[in-house]
């Protein structure tokens, strides 16, 4: 009887590093608009609608889900945070923001699958997600 081992899935340290950073954004989005946004509308001189605070929070919590996901080596993580900056650059282009939102969005998907292509032992994330 043959038993094959299953090989150990190993991550560059800056990829985990990144992931913990999307959730921790994620969640201080949530901790933010529920709990201080008196004082984020205090110290930006602007009023924040129940809609909008929602819609963050809401957003918020698929980042944070998503980077749980790619922590637990989820695929689909990367699908949420995807359709997370799809979602915001749709909203920020109705509420009149420029091309450089746009832009800017594309660049975090970028930026977030060239992390995932770091290597550590010869395999990148990327590859070992499922």
């Amino acid at each position: 009887e043959i038993i094959s081992k299953e090989p150990i899935k190993k991550r560059n340290g800056f990829v985990t590093f990144w992931m913990y950073y999307i959730l921790l954004n994620g969640l201080s989005s949530i901790l933010a608009y529920s709990i201080y946004r008196p004082e984020i509308e205090q110290i930006f001189k602007l009023k924040l609608s129940d809609e909008i605070c929602y819609y963050l929070m809401g957003l918020g919590v698929l980042n944070a889900i998503s980077a749980v996901l790619l922590l637990k080596w989820k695929k689909i993580g990367f699908h949420g945070l995807v359709i997370s900056n799809i979602i915001n650059m749709y909203v920020s282009g109705l509420m009149g923001s420029g091309v450089e939102s746009t832009f800017f969005g594309l660049m975090q998907i970028g930026i977030l699958y060239m992390v995932l292509q770091m290597k550590k032992n010869e395999k990148s994330t990327w590859e070992w997600l499922s």
